[in-house]
């Protein structure tokens, strides 16, 4: 189930909604207890512990 999160935190960095969709289906069908449900909040923690990557700014003049 962590890795099901760390996918789900991943879908909605990149603002993928057909894979949240697909990933929250799944996770629907296959949650049981509470321990799923933790363990899937713990991979998407994990992932969005890692700070997003700056990209470099376009259309900017060179010095």
């Amino acid at each position: 189930m962590a890795e099901l999160g760390r996918e789900f935190a991943i879908a909605r960095r990149h603002r993928d909604r057909k894979t949240m969709r697909r990933i929250g289906r799944q996770y629907d069908a296959t949650a049981t207890t509470d321990a799923d449900a933790a363990s899937f909040q713990h991979g998407q923690q994990t992932y969005d512990a890692i700070p997003p990557i700056k990209r470099p700014r376009r259309n900017q003049r060179r010095r």
